[in-house]
């Protein structure tokens, strides 16, 4: 079974997470807080039914995508901890996944 998108950000946390604290990873983040910014104005800006529905999307997603460093982190703690066991892949591409079955997953990110 070939890695989902999910599980190949957790697979690489270590990268991201060095990416987010770099200049560039820096400015990623602030340009997302700024448009979260801008849709949560928006959002309560909006009068029609579907502008509401639209920047509730928006602030959706980009809440999800402003908590990644935090949940890259939990993932390493909790592989450190031992509550998970890390996200391999076999030179066949697939997947170890013998703590899931015994109830220890990773988090979702």
């Amino acid at each position: 079974m070939q890695l989902s998108p999910k599980e190949v950000l957790l697979q690489h946390s270590a990268e991201i997470l060095s990416w987010l604290d770099a200049p560039a990873g820096r400015m990623f983040s602030s340009w997302l807080l700024e448009l979260h910014s801008r849709e949560t104005r928006k959002l309560k800006d909006a009068e029609q039914t579907t502008d509401v529905f639209r920047a509730q999307g928006s602030v959706g997603i980009l809440d999800v995508l402003m908590r990644i460093k935090e949940d890259l982190r939990r993932y390493e703690r909790d592989v450190i901890e031992g509550r998970c066991q890390p996200i391999k892949e076999d030179a066949h591409g697939m997947v170890g996944r013998n703590q899931e079955e015994k109830g220890k997953v990773a988090r979702p990110v």
